[in-house]
């Protein structure tokens, strides 16, 4: 009676091992991984990529092909034509959405910029920085994981939510496109290859993605707080999740070059004018706002 009652306890071990381990295997791509957010933030992060992760299946089962991409006027209104029609947002009204697009006005994007700390600054040109040069998307999580540690231990506390918000949104959207891209969901772009699945086998790269997310973290950054309980009803994290994948999809890149002669030339003979703030728009945006400087 005592063997049989090991044999039981013994197998019952090993069938709670297996179904443990088969588990911890079924979807290792969208794991979370040792991030801890306040709630409030980890709320708005997972909206947004939800939010994404909704869009792309739909754009994908619509057959949208964007292997043509280019960061132009037209291609940008297509997009959010797209965009706005797969993520299913009837609720969004004409004005939420000029409301939301003040985002990426001069006048707006410049007030908002000068009410920003120097270390807050600091630290999202940090995060622009380590993303764009993280090489995979456990590389994206481990330097996002250890600058939000660091905005926990260096940034004062009143300070730290606009930059949570941003490691938050990057992380929980990096998740969701690793395992779009491993299901071969992700639409296509001038910079990914025809989808597959992959195996469990093989290195998780980039894929389609693209890592320059300067629109992306500077409307967060410059955007209004959203309130705990509204936040998965709002129609912001919509928003951010199109900007983000119009960033994917275009690979947007800005040209510095030009915004620092136009940076100089305006410390040169507009020295009363805040130009860091006009040369951080035009590095965000891709063009000088001459009514501003």
């Amino acid at each position: 009676m005592m063997c049989n009652k090991l044999f039981l306890k013994t197998n019952f071990i090993i069938i709670l091992v297996y179904i443990f381990t088969q588990c911890s295997n079924i979807d290792e791509t969208k794991k979370d991984s040792v991030i801890i957010f306040p709630k409030n933030i980890e709320t708005f992060g997972k909206a947004v990529a939800n939010d994404l992760h909704k869009a792309i299946v739909t754009m994908h089962k619509a057959g949208i092909n964007y292997s043509d991409a280019n960061d132009c006027e037209d291609f940008t209104n297509k997009f959010f034509s797209d965009y706005y029609k797969a993520a299913s947002t009837t609720l969004i009204s004409k004005s939420a959405l000029q409301k939301l697009q003040e985002y990426d006005n001069p006048t707006y994007f410049i007030k908002k910029y000068m009410n920003l700390t120097e270390i807050q600054k600091n630290y999202i040109n940090r995060i622009i920085n380590d993303v764009g040069e993280t090489i995979s998307y456990e590389d994206m999580r481990n330097k996002l994981t250890k600058i939000t540690k660091d905005i926990y231990s260096e940034v004062p506390e009143f300070q730290q939510e606009r930059l949570l918000r941003i490691t938050s949104v990057l992380f929980y959207c990096a998740n969701e496109l690793e395992y779009l891209e491993n299901q071969g969901q992700m639409i296509l772009t001038p910079y990914s290859k025809l989808p597959k699945i992959k195996t469990r086998s093989e290195n998780s790269g980039w894929g389609s993605s693209c890592r320059t997310f300067l629109a992306t973290v500077w409307t967060i950054a410059v955007g209004e707080p959203t309130p705990a309980g509204e936040i998965v009803a709002s129609v912001i994290t919509v928003y951010i999740a199109g900007k983000l994948l119009y960033e994917v999809v275009v690979c947007r890149k800005s040209n510095r070059d030009d915004c620092q002669r136009k940076y100089e030339d305006c410390v040169e003979y507009n020295w009363q004018k805040d130009c860091s703030s006009c040369l951080q728009y035009c590095i965000v945006q891709g063009y000088w706002p001459s009514d501003r400087c």
